[in-house]
């Protein structure tokens, strides 16, 4: 085998390797899911939560309940969201005493859980 060879068989195989990972990568991405919540900066929990950005894979609703006591309480707010990216998403919040959150982006029929996030100690 020549010196070239050698360098055309290694770039050859260098491309591939690159190839599987990014095929992989974006194998992966897909299967462990699109739906996220990103929260905004928050003070309290009064009368409004901000999200920074929700993406869903389909229509769904997003909903906040207390977690003050390490566990999903009362229903604080919610509201619907569409599938794809959903920017500066605003929940209009029941009078409450809440210093934790959790956040929950369900499907349109609210049974199906896509992405949870939680707010501590506001």
């Amino acid at each position: 085998m020549t010196l070239q060879s050698m360098t055309t068989t290694v770039k050859t195989l260098a491309a591939a390797s690159v190839l599987a990972v990014a095929t992989a990568t974006a194998s992966f991405a897909g299967s462990a899911g699109y739906n996220y919540i990103i929260p905004g900066e928050q003070m309290e929990l009064k009368t409004e939560l901000s999200l920074n950005m929700v993406r869903a894979s389909e229509n769904g609703t997003v909903s906040v309940y207390d977690f003050t006591h390490g566990e999903k309480g009362a229903l604080l707010g919610s509201t619907e969201v569409h599938a794809g990216a959903n920017q500066d998403v605003k929940i209009m919040l029941n009078a409450n005493a809440a210093q934790d959150a959790i956040i929950v982006l369900t499907t349109e029929d609210g049974t199906v859980p896509l992405a949870t996030t939680t707010l501590k100690h506001l």
